[in-house]
């Protein structure tokens, strides 16, 4: 199996980052993942994780996937699993609700209805929502601790 280019670099990013972790949590992860990162990371590339500077703006889109797949199989507990897919599935359902709202008011405005009316009928319907702290951004804030940066 031949790896891209963009996953061997994510690959040095994880690792990287895992070497941050605390000894009980970076041996909660399966050997198997840490070799197969190690395999296939890029041999061209490397990275020096800056703790003045946001971990997320230094490492690719692809490792943070990585990361929190890892966080939330294998070092997030049983209480903040469940918690993290009750927060991700009523995201779901909200962006859900939208997608209905606007399918909805398509076709009330083909219907002939105002902008004005069809907008009061989607205030209407919707539910008022909070942004929620998504699980990546769960798990960088706990990587945060863990280094000690803002």
């Amino acid at each position: 199996m031949e790896t891209t280019k963009r996953y061997q670099r994510a690959c040095v990013e994880v690792l990287e980052v895992l070497k941050l972790l605390k000894p009980e949590e970076f041996n909660r992860i399966p050997k198997e993942r840490i070799t197969l990162y190690q395999k296939n990371q890029a041999s061209d590339y490397t990275l020096e994780i800056d703790e003045h500077q946001k971990l997320t703006t230094q490492i690719s889109d692809d490792a943070k996937l990585i990361l929190a797949n890892l966080f939330v199989r294998f070092i997030a507990s049983d209480k903040d699993q469940k918690k993290i897919y009750e927060r991700e599935k009523k995201a779901y359902v909200q962006r859900e609700m939208r997608r209905i709202a606007k399918e909805k008011e398509k076709e009330l405005q083909q219907e002939g209805l105002s902008q004005v009316q069809t907008k009061e009928m989607q205030h209407q319907n919707l539910p008022i929502e909070a942004k929620p702290q998504t699980f990546l951004e769960k798990w960088i804030d706990k990587v945060k601790k863990i280094l000690k940066i803002g």
